[in-house]
């Protein structure tokens, strides 16, 4: 286990979120009881709301140290989030999420179709359910005790490579053996190697007749059958806008054609039922729906912020 260390300058990023604030802040509304300040709103077990959280959610979404590495001072760095999550995902994956709201799939040039794609195989891996998943793997694997530097950077893109050169530079060459520097070469395999580029996208807008799409801190739904041949991706990627990705054609054209109440239904009961913690609304018209579908040993309790300065 990664011991927390006082010696932290120069390194901010101490909270590390798995669910971007870009994505959070796009349920974000008004409140005219506070000077129209913008909130978050936060559905968990327990609720008896409204749970609100400011604009800047820092505390929400995010666990602390998720993807530190360790140093042999007992310090650790936080590159990982601060150098590769937040700059090479998160800050390029949100100037795409901006294009697909604006103007849709058809508006992303090729180079914004990548940073789209490289933020969707991220968000796949790094809740920490899946984070916890590839550390008991790479532990179980004999030939990651043997691996190197060198191993982490196959394949990747120069500005990853520089990331790697300095955490060995601050962390030494035993970076190797923590999982967390294996998250920019997996990322870059799922992008290789899985049908995100390729597959069929589409953006769907959810009309004001019909319910609000939920965002989970657990947003990421997935289904794959057939070796990806049938690869299904939906993401909300805000309260009136679902992006779906799908490899096989036919899929793609049956999500053409499902009734605009029955996508949002099923995206909603999938986002509250695989919620670690929290669901995100904008309001609390689908409390109960939230509380009803979320895992029973949900351990989320109501946090109330206060907006920022």
């Amino acid at each position: 286990m990664i011991q927390k260390s006082s010696n932290l300058k120069g390194q901010p990023y101490t909270a590390n979120h798995y669910v971007p604030q870009f994505l959070l802040q796009e349920w974000c509304v008004s409140d005219p009881r506070r000077g129209d300040a913008l909130f978050l709103r936060a559905i968990g077990h327990g609720y008896n709301g409204p749970a609100v959280i400011s604009r800047a959610p820092k505390s929400v979404a995010s666990e602390d140290y998720l993807y530190a590495i360790s140093r042999h001072d007992g310090s650790y760095l936080t590159l990982i989030e601060s150098g590769y999550f937040t700059t090479s995902i998160d800050t390029l994956g949100s100037k795409a999420h901006a294009v697909l709201k604006a103007r849709g799939v058809n508006g992303l040039n090729d180079e914004e179709r990548r940073w789209w794609a490289r933020f969707l195989c991220a968000q796949m891996i790094r809740v920490p359910a899946m984070a916890e998943k590839m550390r008991e793997v790479l532990e179980q694997d004999d030939s990651f005790k043997l691996a190197t530097v060198e191993d982490l950077k196959y394949g990747l893109g120069s500005a990853d490579e520089k990331l790697i050169d300095m955490l060995e530079e601050q962390a030494g060459d035993d970076i190797a053996s923590q999982e967390p520097a294996w998250f920019p070469v997996v990322v870059q395999n799922l992008v290789d190697k899985r049908p995100y580029l390729s597959s069929h996208w589409s953006i769907h807008d959810v009309p004001t007749t019909e319910d609000e799409v939920l965002l989970g801190d657990n947003p990421f739904i997935l289904s794959s059958q057939d070796d990806d041949r049938d690869f299904v991706c939906v993401l909300p990627i805000t309260p009136r806008k679902i992006f779906v990705a799908a490899s096989n054609p036919d899929t793609a054209a049956k999500f053409q054609l499902i009734e605009m109440a029955d996508l949002v239904r099923e995206t909603n009961t999938f986002t509250a039922s695989n919620a670690r913690k929290w669901v995100f609304a904008t309001n609390d018209r689908l409390r109960d729906f939230v509380v009803v579908h979320m895992p029973r040993n949900g351990e989320a309790t109501i946090r109330v912020q206060k907006p920022s300065a």
